[in-house]
């Protein structure tokens, strides 16, 4: 995660790069929808977000989640191009979009927007990568590898991973049906590669079995 700077330490008479004031969200509410302009884009501080784009058909395709150290909201041609709702209480910073191609931005600044930026590309091409799997299960192996790789935490000896998004969304994000995500979820439980600590909570018994179902599926 970005460490998140002091204001005095972001500006200076010849470099731009102030934070805007916090700002939160409560859970459901809506940071900014497609089409939208984008005059900010907003850095994560604490819980997640999930980024959304309406088919043609009408159904909804979940087409990211963003956690404490993300930057969402990259614009184009000024506009945002996907719907950001809260997945419960948010508070985030808003940076202004033209940032990056400011020349007197300062260069801390730009460095942190351009890595996120990067950031996104990147899980765009995870995300691509793991829908081209054919298996269910090992989508849904793919999905909880890649959340414990960036956000897992040790907790009593355990690995552990808070799952912030609903079945539902993680169904969206998969294209899968939340049947079909539940049913994963108890056969690697079943296996003994993971368990649940209440609904929200993931714990990893077994991660090199994880890693194995994601990449053989």
């Amino acid at each position: 995660m970005t460490a998140l700077r002091p204001l005095s330490s972001l500006s200076t008479p010849a470099k731009t790069g102030r934070l805007q004031p916090v700002r939160n969200f409560a859970a459901g509410a809506a940071l900014f929808r497609e089409t939208d302009p984008a005059p900010f884009v907003f850095q994560i501080v604490t819980g997640a977000v999930r980024l959304t784009r309406l088919l043609e058909t009408g159904r909804r395709q979940v087409v990211a989640f963003s956690h404490p150290g993300d930057i969402v909201g990259f614009p184009d041609d000024g506009l945002h191009h996907s719907d950001c709702e809260a997945l419960g209480p948010v508070t985030v910073l808003a940076h202004r979009a033209g940032l990056l191609s400011d020349p007197n931005t300062d260069p801390d600044v730009h460095r942190m927007l351009q890595g996120a930026a990067l950031r996104e590309i990147h899980g765009l091409q995870d995300h691509l990568l793991l829908m081209a799997r054919k298996g269910a299960r090992g989508k849904l192996a793919s999905f909880l590898a890649l959340l414990v790789d960036r956000h897992a935490a040790v907790r009593a000896g355990r690995m552990t991973v808070d799952l912030m998004m609903p079945r539902a969304d993680i169904a969206d994000y998969l294209c899968m049906s939340i049947e079909t995500v539940s049913r994963m979820m108890t056969e690697l439980r079943q296996a003994g590669i993971i368990a649940l600590d209440g609904p929200h909570r993931l714990v990893v018994l077994d991660c090199a079995a994880l890693t194995d179902v994601a990449a053989g599926e």
